[in-house]
């Protein structure tokens, strides 16, 4: 059997089989949140920060495997946060 491991999905031949293990991150991001309390769709925050709509995608749905600063600043920026409002630290004990 043919498997290979994503993030907290683990792709076998068969299909897709989510499973609950221990977390490969730490890093919690708070962009679909934001955008909820904002009522802001993704492509809108993408046009509004000059961004690739995919960067949005792959924050929101938190599978992004860098973040860049400068994007960071335009979306605290834009909606008048800090950037702990954005992302978060998760301790293991959580």
């Amino acid at each position: 059997m043919n498997v290979l491991k994503f993030m907290r999905t683990y792709v076998l031949d068969a299909g897709i089989i989510n499973v609950d293990r221990k977390r490969l991150f730490m890093i919690k991001i708070k962009i679909a949140e934001m955008l909820g309390k904002h009522k802001m769709t993704r492509k809108k925050l993408a046009e509004l920060i000059k961004v690739r709509p995919n960067t949005i995608g792959d924050l929101y749905n938190e599978s992004i495997r860098r973040l860049d600063l400068q994007t960071l600043d335009k979306i605290c920026e834009l909606f008048d946060c800090k950037i702990e409002d954005i992302i978060e630290y998760v301790s293991e004990e959580e």
